[in-house]
């Protein structure tokens, strides 16, 4: 990364993390990065960040493929067990529907 640039990011990363959303300015360059990548013919992926809070709202961008949300199950997965980890994500999921 050059010197003095910040990372792009669709979160904002000077919350507490139990508090990360993602800004409506940032979906909106989410938004429009989605529509350009299925313009190109490019699958839309998101990953990396997601979170029980952010996700559903991620789940509602355009064109959206897949997600990968291991971290944060396995996160979870500390305090509560994989299995009721992964059926409370799976349970956001369907919501989002």
């Amino acid at each position: 990364m050059a010197r003095g640039r910040k990372p792009v990011s669709a979160i904002d990363q000077r919350k507490p993390r139990a508090t990360l959303r993602v800004s409506d300015a940032e979906f909106e360059k989410l938004c429009a990065a989605a529509e350009l990548t299925h313009s190109l013919g490019l699958g839309v992926n998101a990953g990396h960040g997601l979170t029980y809070l952010n996700l559903p709202r991620m789940t509602t961008l355009p064109h959206l493929h897949e997600v990968n949300i291991g971290h944060n199950i396995v996160a979870r997965a500390v305090l509560v067990g994989l299995e009721r980890a992964v059926k409370e994500m799976l349970h956001i999921l369907e919501l989002a529907g």
